[in-house]
């Protein structure tokens, strides 16, 4: 009886294998061909050993590799495309590995709470800082300027987020980008910082709160976005821990999908206008 015939998924699969063992093999031969070569020349040879949580947190390209150059001088109304750092492929596959694991209750309930918020003048580190300006000052000076200061910060922050360990973070390393937040928040009279309703925590950084509320000293209104997809009572939930947060004015909820983004929720103000009347408040106190 002849045996069955693989399908083409079977197939693939095996190949795969296949030339993952090739390559291990390849790899495992060539490093021990450099030991017998360096041997041969008298050359010492020495044993690297690397963290995994350390390796992990390291980015593959940054945005010099993309030809983005960080220290060179450049209008801020150019350049203007987002930049995130690239992970290695190992990586990338490990992550699809992962999400096919079931989900488990989270270990800490508060995780995603405001009493994990950090508050600290620490959080400021993890955003870069305009440095100081004159209106005397060229542009060409205040861009050179900008840019140091920029090379550092990136170069500081990596360091952290690599002796974390862990995934690398996906932030923005295009100093154009930033270059625009600054001047924004600068000049605004009141920020509106848009978050899902669904986990507001997960898209409100500490240190924007930081930078707006302590350092520029400007008054931050948030806006619940997508409560149509959101419990009405948790949305009031949300508003009411995002109040107790220092710095943050008002709370206003939004649905694009209601009329006017008006929505009812008991105890928070909702829509458009809700959202106007807020800002101008801010403003006022």
């Amino acid at each position: 009886m002849a045996p069955p015939r693989k399908t083409c998924k079977e197939k693939r699969t095996q190949l795969k294998s296949s030339r993952a063992a090739l390559s291990n093999n390849l790899n495992k031969k060539a490093a021990q061909q450099a030991t017998r070569d360096a041997a041969a020349f008298g050359i010492e040879t020495q044993v690297v050993e690397v963290d995994p949580n350390r390796a992990k947190a390291t980015t593959v390209f940054t945005a010099e590799s993309l030809q983005i150059k960080a220290s060179a001088r450049a209008s801020t109304r150019s350049g203007m495309r987002t930049v995130f750092a690239g992970e290695a492929t190992h990586d990338v596959q490990r992550r699809i590995h992962e999400g096919r694991i079931p989900l488990a209750p989270p270990r800490d309930q508060e995780l995603f709470s405001v009493d994990r918020f950090d508050l600290t003048p620490a959080a400021l580190e993890f955003m870069p800082r305009r440095p100081r300006w004159e209106f005397e000052d060229s542009s060409r000076r205040v861009h050179h300027r900008e840019s140091k200061m920029f090379a550092r910060w990136l170069k500081g922050v990596k360091e952290r987020i690599a002796d974390a360990g862990g995934y690398a973070a996906a932030f923005e390393q295009n100093v154009q980008v930033w270059r625009q937040l600054w001047r924004v928040l600068e000049r605004c009279d009141v920020a509106v910082a848009i978050v899902d309703s669904r986990s507001p925590l997960m898209h409100f950084p500490p240190a924007l709160l930081a930078f707006v509320a302590r350092q520029l000293r400007k008054p931050l209104v948030v806006v619940l976005n997508k409560v149509d997809a959101v419990a009405p009572a948790a949305v009031a939930a949300w508003a009411r821990q995002l109040r107790r947060l220092p710095g943050i004015s008002r709370v206003v909820a939004f649905s694009c999908r209601e009329k006017d983004g008006e929505v009812r929720v008991e105890g928070v103000p909702c829509g458009r206008a809700a959202l106007l009347e807020a800002c101008h408040r801010a403003f006022a106190d």
